[in-house]
């Protein structure tokens, strides 16, 4: 059997293809080029994906740095001395939303009416509580999931300046600190 190139003379690949295309089954391709930036440390950042159909931000997209319980994003051309001060906790806090027990469906209605709410009361800084995902099962932290993605690809994009997860003072991993646009 000739060797082509790429490929090993076992089965190994076959399989490894199998496997490969059973995972993933019932997905469907993501809109857009999938954007990385570069971060200090020499770590990239991922864009995470939508949750609902992306719309696309105001002023383009937002930069991502993920580092799995705690991680950073910030819309295109916002200064990094903003988000530190985010991220250190160091925004006086408009408002609070706590999604706790709430099913992703409810949490998604929720979360438009709270943002909206917050842009016309001319709210800066805003307080998400959705947990840390301990109880979710072996699904992993649903909400935690679903306001990153909501807040940098989802429609609210174009509202938020800025988010991180909150200082362990505010809720660590369990909370995200979200800066509006005006």
């Amino acid at each position: 059997m000739p060797i082509r190139a790429g490929r090993s003379n076992d089965d190994s690949s076959d399989d490894d293809a199998a496997a490969f295309a059973e995972a993933v089954s019932g997905t469907r391709k993501l809109g857009g080029a999938a954007r990385i930036s570069p971060v200090p440390g020499g770590h990239a950042g991922r864009r995470l994906p939508p949750s609902r159909p992306a719309l696309p931000p105001a002023t383009g997209g937002m930069s991502i740095d993920d580092g799995g319980d705690t991680w950073t994003a910030r819309a295109d051309g916002v200064d990094l001395r903003i988000l530190r001060r985010l991220r250190a906790g160091d925004v006086p806090i408009d408002a609070r939303l706590d999604l706790h027990g709430l099913t992703r469906a409810l949490a998604d209605r929720a979360l438009d009416r709270f943002v909206a709410a917050s842009r016309a009361a001319r709210r800066r800084c805003i307080l998400i509580i959705h947990g840390r995902g301990l109880h979710s099962g072996s699904d992993g932290p649903a909400l935690r999931d679903f306001v990153r993605g909501a807040l940098t690809a989802g429609g609210l994009g174009g509202a938020v300046l800025a988010c991180c997860t909150a200082p362990p003072r505010l809720g660590g991993s369990g909370a995200t600190l979200v800066l509006l646009r005006r």
